[in-house]
């Protein structure tokens, strides 16, 4: 899954410089200070994060120019219910892998077979593979607080609900101790049937 991004824009970062990763890989532990995990719930758009740690491990290919990463993440969030907008606390346990490359020194070369080809045809191609189209570094440098941000957020079910409760019809809007429940705008097309 390619995951482009451009420059982390949040609170959370940590970068890693390519060159530095040992050729036999490095390990690295992070874990989000409150400010840090405040950050990241408004990115993930959430009511809060109470905890986030991550284990990654970085391991050097084609020289060094190209950056294998994999790891593993586990946090708790709060979320309101899509339905009566109570708080939930999920956990989150989520394994990663992803690849970087510093085109200033090195090009992939699949990369670049893989264009020329879609050049010569004029047709579209699959859908590379991640380890032969590397996301690329940022100055020859790995975010990899930004890594595990971005695989924390499409972890996360948008459309979390209390244990029991069930999807809305097309009822009146209840009132709750939050408020009044919207009521969900393609009820009423439930039982629409087309004409003749």
């Amino acid at each position: 899954m390619g995951l482009k991004k451009q420059r982390n824009q949040h609170n959370w970062q940590n970068f890693v410089r390519a060159e530095s990763v040992p050729s036999a890989g490095q390990w690295i532990k992070l874990v989000a200070n409150e400010s840090e995990c405040k950050a990241m719930a408004d990115r993930a758009d959430i009511k809060g994060i109470k905890s986030l740690e991550a284990k990654i491990h970085l391991l050097p290919k084609n020289s060094g120019h190209v950056i294998e990463v994999r790891g593993s993440f586990c946090a708790d969030v709060i979320q309101e219910c899509a339905i009566t907008l109570e708080q939930i606390e999920s956990h989150i346990e989520e394994e990663f892998s992803a690849w970087y490359a510093n085109y200033h020194q090195a090009a992939s070369f699949t990369r670049a077979q893989h264009e020329m080809q879609s050049r010569l045809t004029a047709e579209e191609q699959p859908m590379m593979e991640e380890q032969d189209d590397p996301e690329p570094m940022i100055d020859g440098c790995i975010d990899v607080a930004d890594l595990v941000a971005q695989y924390l957020v499409l972890a996360i079910n948008p459309y979390v609900r209390v244990d029991g409760v069930e999807a809305e019809t097309d009822s009146p809007p209840k009132q709750t101790v939050h408020g009044t429940i919207r009521p969900n705008p393609f009820a009423a097309l439930k039982n629409w049937r087309p004409k003749d």
